[in-house]
């Protein structure tokens, strides 16, 4: 199969976090994997990027909708 450029490593990266038993160990250990590889993938915001935190109102009753 033909993939963009890019993504065989982008697949390697990925799969280096999760060797083969993965499936076999607990929550936690497979929760620590999954932040470890977010952090090795996460890239500043470029400068010209800008975001806020607000709330949604989600109905008529009050209740609000985290959003950024």
């Amino acid at each position: 199969m033909d993939f963009a450029p890019g993504i065989e490593d982008f697949i390697a990266r990925t799969l280096a976090f999760y060797p083969e038993d993965t499936a076999g160990e607990d929550i936690a250990t497979q929760r620590q994997r999954y932040r470890a590889m977010c952090a090795a993938f996460a890239r500043p915001r470029p400068a010209q990027v800008e975001s806020a935190d607000l709330a949604l109102p989600a109905a008529d009753d009050g209740r609000r909708i985290p959003a950024r």
